[in-house]
């Protein structure tokens, strides 16, 4: 069974330790400026995840502190 996938946009960023956040990759027009801004605050969903090891779901960015 393949269940349907709402996504909307998606972006790629890589991380190290001692290194800066790499953008790589994006699925829509928003997401190299969502993963910029990212890299720039160190913050969201992509730093989190790199800084607790956990993968990071959130269903909807403007609803998410």
């Amino acid at each position: 069974m393949v269940e349907e996938c709402m996504l909307t946009g998606a972006g790629v960023t890589l991380i190290g330790p001692g290194l800066s956040p790499r953008y790589v990759a994006a699925f829509d027009a928003n997401a190299p400026r969502f993963e910029q801004v990212q890299s720039d605050l160190s913050q969201g969903p992509c730093c989190t995840a790199f800084r607790t090891g956990s993968a990071v779901v959130v269903a909807d960015l403007t609803d998410d502190d």
